[in-house]
């Protein structure tokens, strides 16, 4: 199979990365797959969800913004990424999720 990709480069590049994540997503043990709607930061059933652009996880949005906290205090766990499957935090995500004063930090 051949797949071409064309666009600008940064266009290639984000569309690039999206189809490395869907074909690796094909690989996700079938027990993962069983409730999609459990939160992989809490394990409890998911409350206020929000899903992730770049990647499609959901997960409370209140664990979501704990989690993106947590990162934001220690500089090891940039880039920010989904706490399943490591794909980028799309900048979106961020705008929607964090407070003004934390968006102005990053």
């Amino acid at each position: 199979m051949t797949v071409l990709l064309e666009g600008s480069a940064v266009n290639v590049q984000k569309a690039f990365h999206h189809l490395i994540h869907f074909v690796e997503s094909l690989t996700v043990p079938e027990e993962s797959l069983a409730n999609p709607n459990v939160c992989g930061v809490c394990c409890e059933e998911i409350s206020r969800s929000y899903r992730l652009e770049s990647c499609g996880h959901k997960f409370c949005r209140d664990c979501l913004i704990l989690a993106i906290n947590t990162a934001l205090g220690d500089s090891n766990l940039f880039p920010l990424r989904c706490p399943q499957c490591r794909v980028d935090i799309a900048i979106v995500d961020l705008e929607w999720l964090l407070e003004r004063t934390q968006w102005l930090k990053l």
